[in-house]
């Protein structure tokens, strides 16, 4: 009976590959497929339903040559073997990170490969696609790379892969910005200004910072930490010069007013009396 054709292998990485076929005419119930390696003498033999048009293995050793046959079968009888080769990926670096930089430069590393390999390739290409990629060859037992000749504040995708023959690694990708790097804020580099409203707890400003400030819960009012720890001196609310022109004509308007009203008490006081005196010594001449 016909077997499957067009038998591929597709997204192979250094523990697993996707098979890929196309059904035949004859509607197997099962597929047997087995995956060998000459160099490890390693055999993996699994059953399928025969409706499956892909399948993924994993559990693969890295960096090795694999053949992988698959036969279908109908009440207990087999059909024609299909088979074809792959090759695993080596297993690739990790954990790449980006550890310095200055304004034209900047150093990598990360975790080397488990399986042997032959070296590394390192490819620094600018993000905005503008001028060359730069390559970088470093020997296999190497977890780190100073790359140089970056432009400052420009913005580049690192790739990294592990080579074995010609034969490739899944790549480890970061990026990075030349000069991009700040040295942590403490709290005599700046003034800080924390507004605290009643029944809310501010909590702990300590991100980046040698020490950290804890707001707690107060009636509404601004606090300014000023350098160095020292106190912050107390500036007295003032009035615009125009308030204070008419605050103090209003005073003086008023002081007037009372000292008039006090005057004029006085002097109708005095008028009283002479008028008094004038009548009592009227009467006393009459009556004499």
């Amino acid at each position: 009976m016909t077997g499957v054709s067009q038998l591929t292998v597709q997204d192979i990485t250094d523990s697993s590959a996707t098979l890929i076929w196309t059904q035949p005419l004859v509607q197997y119930e099962t597929y047997n497929i087995t995956f060998t390696s000459q160099e490890m003498d390693q055999q993996i033999n699994l059953q399928v339903v025969g409706s499956l048009t892909t399948f993924t293995q994993t559990g693969l050793a890295a960096s090795q040559e694999y053949t992988v046959s698959i036969v279908g079968e109908i009440n207990g009888r087999t059909g024609d073997e299909t088979t074809t080769e792959f090759i695993t990926l080596i297993s690739g670096p990790t954990n790449l990170q980006v550890v310095k930089t200055t304004s034209t430069s900047a150093v990598v590393q990360w975790e080397q490969s488990q399986g042997e390999i032959d070296r590394y390739r390192l490819t620094i290409t600018p993000n905005d696609g503008a001028g060359r990629p730069q390559e970088m060859t470093i020997e296999a037992g190497q977890s780190s790379a100073h790359i140089q000749q970056l432009e400052a504040g420009r913005l580049y995708d690192v790739l990294l892969v592990a080579e074995k023959g010609v034969v490739l690694s899944q790549p480890a990708t970061i990026q990075v910005v030349p000069g991009n790097t700040f040295p942590a804020a403490t709290t005599e580099d700046f003034t800080l200004l924390v507004t605290q409203a009643p029944g809310q707890d501010v909590g702990s400003i300590s991100k980046d910072f040698s020490s950290s400030v804890i707001a707690r819960t107060r009636p509404l009012v601004n606090k300014v930490m000023a350098r160095n720890g020292t106190r912050p001196k107390i500036r007295r609310p003032t009035l615009p010069r125009d308030q204070v022109i008419i605050t103090c004509w209003r005073t003086t308007l008023l002081t007037n007013i009372f000292s008039g009203i006090f005057t004029l008490i006085i002097i109708v006081t005095f008028l009283n009396k002479i008028i008094s005196v004038n009548v009592l010594s009227n009467l006393l001449n009459q009556l004499g």
